[in-house]
């Protein structure tokens, strides 16, 4: 009986470890591009702000 629920323990596992990887990997990558977005935003903004304060200056 103890056996048989470690061995179903054990066959859920195996087959919910790989899911849970494969979806947190897809996480990170999802993150990665998002970050990325980001950053390109914040220096295109930082771009415009420049433009914008010499404009002003001028």
């Amino acid at each position: 009986m103890k056996s048989e629920f470690w061995n179903v323990a054990v066959a859920i596992f195996t087959i919910i470890s790989p899911i849970v990887a494969c979806w947190q990997v897809h996480n990170t990558k999802k993150i990665s591009k998002l970050d990325m977005r980001l950053k390109n935003y914040k220096i295109i903004q930082d771009e415009k702000e420049k433009e914008v304060k010499k404009d002003l200056i001028r």
